[in-house]
């Protein structure tokens, strides 16, 4: 029992260590979870070979302890960063494959195996949770949100087409795009005037619109910004399950799009 204690204990403290990734980029937390446990399942099986079934069973657990309550009650909200346990439990297997095969051509198709998994299939799966499962038919008409001083119903916002882009302060990857809002924004404003762009701050927990101007300030970003609470009801309307995730509107204030902003740029191009 000593053998699955002690996996149990580093498996589960890896993945204390590893959870912030997450706010980050689950992109990167997968590939961070798949190559440490790998390294972890080598290295213990390697100092434990009279105990092989209890050392991946103290990993696993150690593992999953946490995650899994939540992954199991929580489904939906929690289903866009599945991608990151099952990787790890990729990188388990593939620790095991190689301890037992320890040999080159082991590892390169471990290695291939692993940036098919993080670079094909996570994006996939991210994309689709977020991006593709959209209803058809929705319209945000009734729908406000908050401005500096007041706030804004949709359905006054007079253009052909109205771009949001949500964001919270806890995504890094909204913090990087925000240069590239930056470019789009210049270029509506000079090519597109019949299209309107504001970012769309998710206030979580304490934070206050202020909060959001400051972020943007900080990137010396100009687009406009309007806000929304993190339990704000357009939010469950929309889907929207992480972020940044763009929506476009019609002059209906239909959503005749939801994805990324790489995917709202291609299509702002076709109007």
């Amino acid at each position: 029992m000593k053998t699955f204690g002690l996996s149990f204990l580093i498996s589960l403290a890896l993945m204390l260590i590893c959870t912030p990734l997450r706010g980050w980029s689950f992109h990167y937390a997968t590939l961070t979870e798949i190559i440490v446990y790998f390294l972890l399942t080598f290295f213990l099986l390697k100092k434990n070979t009279q105990h092989i079934g209890l050392c991946l069973l103290g990993i696993i657990i150690g593992r999953y302890v946490l995650d899994l309550p939540v992954l199991l009650t929580d489904f939906n909200s929690t289903r866009i960063s599945l991608m990151v346990p099952i990787g790890s439990s990729l990188g388990t297997l593939l620790g095991f494959i190689y301890f037992k095969v320890k040999k080159w051509i082991t590892l390169a198709v471990s290695a291939i195996v692993v940036l098919v998994f993080s670079f094909v299939l996570e994006p996939q799966w991210r994309d689709y949770v977020t991006y593709d499962s959209l209803p058809e038919g929705l319209n945000v008409s009734p729908f406000k949100v908050e401005t500096e001083n007041d706030s804004l119903k949709m359905a006054s916002i007079n253009k052909k087409y109205v771009v949001l882009d949500f964001w919270s302060s806890s995504c890094g990857i909204c913090r990087r795009e925000f240069p590239l809002v930056q470019d789009l924004h210049e270029q509506i404003q000079k090519e597109k005037n019949e299209v309107f762009l504001t970012s769309v701050f998710v206030k979580y927990g304490d934070e206050q619109f202020a909060d959001g101007q400051k972020i943007l300030a900080d990137y010396n970003c100009t687009f406009p910004m309007v806000s929304v609470s993190g339990n704000d009801s357009i939010l469950k309307y929309l889907n929207i399950q992480g972020f940044p995730t763009v929506i476009i509107l019609d002059e209906n204030k239909e959503v005749i799009f939801k994805g990324s902003l790489e995917r709202a740029k291609k299509k702002l191009a076709t109007y």
